[in-house]
């Protein structure tokens, strides 16, 4: 009995010191936007259009993260959130090169 409890010690404490991933996406959307709430603008000083304001069109990207694993992710200060970065492939930052220059 006693060496299946330690069996089942040594197992559960590999299992938690597992590399798997402590954050799971649930949902991602992404839509078009032109809200100068969301993104920003540009007055326009001089000529013809003065005084109006261009807004870009942009994606806007909004993703639904799960914390799986035990220890707290992101920082305090709830202000602040999660920073992360995400970063195209190789193939999809040739493609925006080549097309926008």
């Amino acid at each position: 009995m006693r060496k299946c409890f330690f069996l089942f010690m040594a197992l559960f404490s590999l299992s938690a010191c597992s590399s798997q991933p402590s954050l799971e996406l649930v949902d991602a959307n992404v839509d078009i936007v032109k809200d100068k709430s969301l993104l920003w603008s540009i007055g326009i000083t001089e000529g013809e259009r003065k005084g109006e304001e261009l807004i870009p069109t942009a994606l806007f990207y909004e993703f639904t993260i799960k914390n799986t694993g035990h220890k707290t992710v992101g920082t305090p200060e709830v202000e602040k959130g999660i920073e992360h970065k995400i970063e195209p492939k190789e193939k999809l930052k040739s493609v925006s090169d080549y097309v926008i220059g």
